[in-house]
C-alpha cells in the first residue's frame, strides 16, 4: 500500500515535472515566436528598403542619362543656330537607336515626332485636346530662358503610340519658315511600362511594386498596384485617415530622405511602403510589399505553433523544421544568385548600350579636334564635349568596377613595371588638371633605390587617381594638394606609404563614419555642389583591401583632408631590351596597311575608318560577323593585315566570326584580330581570347592605344612569318 502510494506520488511528481517543463517550453516557444517574428519582420523591411534603394539608383541613373542627353542635344542646336528642319534632321541623325520618342512641339501644341514615315517625312503630332492641359501649359510657356534646364511631365497618353507615357523636356530656340526665332519644346517621350519594368526589383517577393512621385505625392511614374494619382491620397482613402493625419504623414515624408511606413493597400492588406529620396531633386522612389509576401513568415509561425502543441513529436518536428529552413535558405541563396546574375547582365547591357553612343561622341569629337580649320569658339565647345564624355566614361567605369568588386569578380593582374615612371606619369596628368582648376599639385617622392616592382598598374593607378582627383576637386582655386610617396625595403620588396593631403573643404565627423560606403557623398555648405557616383572612395577602400594594404583618413571641416595608403610592392626584375615587341612596333609603319572593320553600328564604322585613314591605313568594312568572314574568305592571301572585330553583331557575333576566320584553311588565318567592343567586363576579355582574338579594346576606343596595339600585333605577325 505504501509502496503504491509512493509510486503514485513519484509518478505524479514526474507528471508534474513534465507539465512544468511543457509549460516552460510553451512559454519559451511563445517568447521565441514573438522574438523571431519581430526579427524576421525587421529583416524583411530592411531588404525591401534595400531593394527600393536599388530601384531609386536605377531611376536616378536613367533620369541623369536621359536628362544629360537632352541637355547636350539642346545645347548643340543652340550653338549651331539651326532652323527647325535642321534641328529635326540633327536629332534624327544623332539619336539612332534611341529608346523612346523624341518630339519637337511648338507653342500651339503641334509639332513633329522625330520619326520618318515611308515617304521620308517626320510624323506630325498634336496635343490640342483638352485632356493635354498640363502639356499645353508647358508648350505655351516655352521661353529662351529655359534652354538647357531639363524637367519632366506628368503621365499622359502620347500622341504617337497612344500608350501611357511621360517625358523629359527642355526648351530650344530655332529659326522658323519666316526667319523668326521661335521657341519649341523638345521632349523625350518614354512609355511608362518600360520604366516600371526597369524599376521592378523582385528580390524573392511575390508581389513587389514601385512608383516614382514628387514631394507632393503626385506620381511621376505610376503602377497599377498604387491606386489614385497621388500617394498620400491613396494612403488617406484606403486607411480612413483624417485630413490632419494625412497632412502629418505628408510632412513626415517630406522632412525625411528615407524610411518605411506600415499601411493597408487598396485590398485591405497590411503592407510595408519603403521610400527614399532621389539625389539632386524632390523625387521619391516608393516600393510596396504586402506583409503576406514576406519571406518565411506565416509558414514559420504555423510550424512553431505546431511544435508547441505536439511536444510529443518534438524531435521529429525539429528535424523537419531544420530541413525546411535549410531548403528555404537554399532557395533564398538561389534567388540572390539569380538577382546578382540579373544585375550583372543588366550592367553589362547598360555598359554596352552607353559605351556604344559614347564611342561615337568621343570618336567624332577627336576627329573634329584634329581639323586645323576648326574655329576657336567651336574648338572650345568640342573640348568641353570631350571632357564631359571622358567624365561620363569614368562614371560608367566606376559603376562597373564597384559591381565587379562586390560580386567578387575583380581580379588583380600583376606585372613588372618602372614604379618611378608610373608615379611621374600620374603626377603629370593631375598636375595639368589641377592647374586648370587653379590648384597647385606638389609631389614629394622619397623612393630610395626602388625602381622595378611587381603590381597591378591599372588598379594601383586607380587608387591614387581617385584620391588625387578628389583632393583637386574639393580644393578652392589658389589651394594646394601635396602628394608624398615614401618607400622602404621590407621582405621581398618595399613598403610604400602614400599621403594625399589637401587644404580643401574637409569632412564632418558624422560623414567620416560613412566615408567608404558606396554611393555616399557629403552635401553641405562647406563642400559645395559636387558631382559623381560617390563610388570613388569605396573603390579605393576595396582595392586597397584586395591588395592587402590599408587606407586611413584624417579630416576637419574647412581645414582639409589627408588620406594615407599603405601598400607592399614586391621587387621585380626589369625586362631586357627587346623582350617585348615595343621596339618592333615602333619601327612598324602603319601607312598602307589594310584593316577589315567588322562593326554593325554605322557611326562606329565611320569613326573607325576615319581614325585608320588618319594614319594612312586602308580600311574596308563589314556590317556583321558573317559578312566579315565572307570578306576575308574571298580576299587574296595576306590581303588584310588585321581585323577590328565588334562583339555584339546580328547574324553572326564577333566571337563566332573570330573562330570562323581562325578555322579557315589559309596561311594568313592567324592575322591579328582585335576585339573593339563596348563589352568591357573581365569575362568579356577572356571570351575574346578564347575565341582566338589577340587583343581586347573597350569602347570608347583610345586612338593612341588602338594604333599602338595594331603596330605591336602587326610587328609580331611579320616577325613570325
Amino acid at each position: 500500500m505504501e509502496q503504491g502510494v509512493t509510486k503514485k506520488v513519484r509518478n505524479m511528481a514526474v507528471v508534474a515535472v513534465n507539465v512544468i517543463c511543457v509549460i516552460i517550453m510553451v512559454i519559451l516557444f511563445m517568447r521565441y515566436d514573438d522574438d523571431y517574428y519581430s526579427r524576421l519582420r525587421a529583416q524583411n523591411i530592411a531588404d525591401i528598403s534595400n531593394l527600393n534603394h536599388s530601384a531609386a539608383k536605377i531611376a536616378q541613373a536613367a533620369f541623369d542619362n536621359r536628362g544629360q542627353s537632352l541637355r547636350d542635344t539642346a545645347q548643340y542646336i543652340h550653338v549651331m543656330g539651326f532652323s527647325r528642319d535642321e534641328a529635326l534632321d540633327y536629332i534624327y541623325r544623332s539619336n539612332s537607336g534611341h529608346s523612346g520618342t523624341l518630339e519637337l512641339v511648338g507653342k500651339d501644341s503641334t509639332g513633329y515626332a522625330v520619326i520618318k514615315d515611308v515617304a521620308g517625312s517626320y510624323l506630325p503630332v498634336s496635343y490640342e485636346n483638352n485632356s493635354y492641359s498640363e502639356l499645353k501649359y508647358i508648350f505655351e510657356h516655352a521661353a529662351p530662358g529655359g534652354r538647357g534646364a531639363v524637367s519632366y511631365t506628368p503621365e499622359f497618353t502620347d500622341a504617337v503610340s497612344a500608350f501611357n507615357s511621360f517625358a523629359f523636356y527642355t526648351t530650344i530656340s530655332v529659326t522658323d519658315e519666316s526667319g523668326q526665332v521661335a521657341c519649341y519644346t523638345l521632349m523625350d517621350v518614354v512609355q511608362t511600362d518600360d520604366f516600371i519594368d526597369m524599376l521592378r526589383q523582385e528580390g524573392g517577393y511575390d508581389r513587389f511594386s514601385t512608383v516614382l512621385m514628387d514631394r507632393n505625392g503626385n506620381y511621376i511614374i505610376g503602377d497599377t498596384d498604387f491606386k489614385s494619382s497621388n500617394f498620400f491620397k491613396y494612403i488617406y482613402v484606403f486607411n480612413s485617415l483624417t485630413l490632419d493625419e494625412r497632412n502629418v504623414l505628408q510632412k513626415y515624408v517630406q522632412d525625411t530622405s528615407e524610411g518605411a511606413l506600415t499601411y493597408s493597400n487598396s485590398r485591405g492588406e497590411d503592407c510595408i511602403f519603403a521610400y527614399c529620396k532621389l539625389s539632386g531633386g524632390d523625387q521619391y522612389s516608393v516600393s510596396c510589399v504586402p506583409v503576406s509576401s514576406f519571406r518565411n513568415t506565416e509558414a514559420d509561425r504555423r510550424y512553431i505553433t505546431y511544435i508547441t502543441v505536439v511536444l510529443c513529436v518534438m524531435l521529429v518536428v525539429d528535424i523537419l523544421w531544420l530541413d525546411l529552413l535549410n531548403r528555404r535558405l537554399r532557395e533564398s541563396a538561389a534567388h540572390e544568385r539569380e538577382a546578382n546574375a540579373a544585375k550583372t547582365d543588366f550592367l553589362s547591357r547598360m555598359s554596352h548600350d552607353m559605351r556604344t553612343p559614347l564611342n561615337a561622341i568621343l570618336g567624332f569629337t577627336e576627329i573634329t579636334r584634329q581639323d586645323p580649320s576648326l574655329p576657336e569658339p567651336l574648338r572650345e565647345n568640342v573640348d568641353k564635349i570631350s571632357l564631359s564624355g571622358h567624365y561620363l566614361l569614368g562614371l560608367i567605369n566606376d559603376v562597373l568596377d564597384m559591381s565587379k568588386i562586390e560580386s567578387g569578380k575583380i581580379e588583380l593582374h600583376e606585372e613588372t613595371l618602372d614604379a618611378t615612371k608610373m608615379l611621374g606619369d600620374i603626377a603629370e596628368v593631375f598636375g595639368s588638371e589641377a592647374a586648370m582648376r587653379g590648384v597647385s599639385l606638389r609631389t614629394q617622392f622619397d623612393t630610395g633605390d626602388m625602381r622595378f616592382v611587381v603590381m597591378d598598374p591599372l588598379r594601383t593607378k586607380q587608387i591614387y587617381s581617385n584620391l588625387i582627383s578628389n583632393a583637386v576637386k574639393f580644393s578652392d582655386a589658389g589651394g594646394e594638394v601635396l602628394w608624398s610617396v615614401k618607400a622602404e625595403k621590407s621582405g621581398d620588396g618595399y613598403d610604400v606609404v602614400s599621403v594625399v593631403q589637401d587644404s580643401g573643404c574637409g569632412m564632418s565627423g558624422e560623414f567620416m563614419g560613412h566615408l567608404f560606403e558606396p554611393f555616399t557623398q557629403e552635401h553641405n555648405s562647406h563642400s559645395g555642389e559636387t558631382t559623381g557616383t560617390g563610388l570613388g572612395l569605396a573603390i579605393v577602400k576595396r582595392l586597397t583591401d584586395l591588395m592587402g594594404g590599408t587606407v586611413e583618413v584624417q579630416s576637419e571641416l574647412k581645414k582639409g583632408t589627408s588620406f594615407t595608403v599603405k601598400l607592399h610592392w614586391r621587387a621585380g626584375v626589369p625586362q631586357k631590351a627587346g623582350d617585348s615587341g615595343e621596339q618592333d612596333a615602333a619601327e612598324t609603319p602603319l601607312e598602307g596597311k589594310r584593316v577589315l572593320v567588322c562593326e554593325d553600328n554605322e557611326m562606329n564604322r565611320q569613326i573607325a575608318v576615319m581614325l585608320l585613314q588618319s594614319r594612312g591605313m586602308l580600311a574596308e568594312t563589314a556590317e556583321n560577323g558573317s559578312a566579315g568572314v565572307e570578306a576575308f574568305r574571298n580576299s587574296p592571301v595576306r590581303y588584310y593585315d588585321a581585323v577590328l572585330m565588334d562583339i555584339r553583331m546580328p547574324v553572326m557575333n564577333g566571337l563566332e566570326a573570330a573562330k570562323a576566320i581562325r578555322a579557315l584553311p589559309r596561311e594568313d588565318a592567324g592575322l591579328p584580330i582585335i576585339a573593339m567592343t563596348a563589352n568591357a567586363y573581365d569575362e568579356d576579355v577572356r571570351s575574346s581570347a578564347e575565341a582566338g582574338m589577340d587583343a581586347h579594346l573597350a569602347k570608347p576606343v583610345d586612338p593612341p592605344k588602338l594604333f599602338e596595339t595594331l603596330a605591336k600585333l602587326m610587328a609580331a605577325a611579320e616577325k613570325a612569318r
